[in-house]
This record gives structure tokens, sequence and C-alpha cells, in this order.
């Protein structure tokens, strides 16, 4: 399923990022989804904590070993998604980080639909 044009916000990062703990700040609304490109040793599953307005979820990725994989994580809280802290993981950068928005009205929501389950 493609994202749609305009639905995608890359997040300004200032080279590779590691996971050393560091929160990033976003531009802040709903989303749907970040997409995140990383770069790992050692395959790993690392929690990514996402703080919304209103509280802060945990968030479980499998990094897979690799120069650039990228990862989709579900942001499922139907809340204004104001930053990410990363986990404090030896050997995983991060070199992109894109969120996208909920589709625009008349489009199904992924997840008021059922498509989303996490």
């Amino acid at each position: 399923m493609s994202a749609g044009p305009g639905r995608l916000a890359a997040v300004p990062l200032e080279g590779p990022v590691p996971f050393d703990g560091r929160m990033l700040e976003l531009p802040g609304g709903r989303c749907d989804w970040l997409h995140l490109t990383v770069r790992a040793r050692e395959a790993a599953e690392v929690t990514l904590w996402l703080h919304f307005a209103g509280g802060t979820d945990p968030e479980t990725a499998g990094v897979p070993a690799g120069e650039a994989v990228r990862l989709r994580v579900p942001v499922t809280r139907r809340d204004a998604l104001e930053g990410v802290r990363l986990p404090e993981r030896e050997g995983i950068d991060l070199l992109a980080l894109t969120t996208v928005a909920p589709a625009p009205a008349g489009l199904p929501d992924p997840h008021e639909s059922g498509l989303v389950t996490t």
C-alpha cells in the first residue's frame, strides 16, 4: 500500500544517529507509521518509545543486520506524535526517519479497518 502524495515528512537528521537513548523531536501531528532506515552490525530486537501529547507507548521492532535496512513501525495511538526515544543499543545507527500522516478523508483508515492489528 502506497503512502500517497503529501503524506510523507522526512525528519532532518545530521548524519547517522546512534541508538544511544536520545529523544528525537518530530514535527507533531497524527501519523500512521514511522519509516526508519537503520544500519546494524548484528540483528536485534529494540523498543522505541513513542511520545504523544497524551502519553507514551512502546513499540518493539526487529532490526536485521545490514548496511541500510528499512523498518516500518506502526503508530497505533490516535494522538499527536511529538517525539520518539531511541533505545540504547550499541552498533545500531539511524540513517533516515520519515513520518507517514493518516490517509485523506474518504480513504479507509488502516487502524479502524482492522488492517493494523498491533
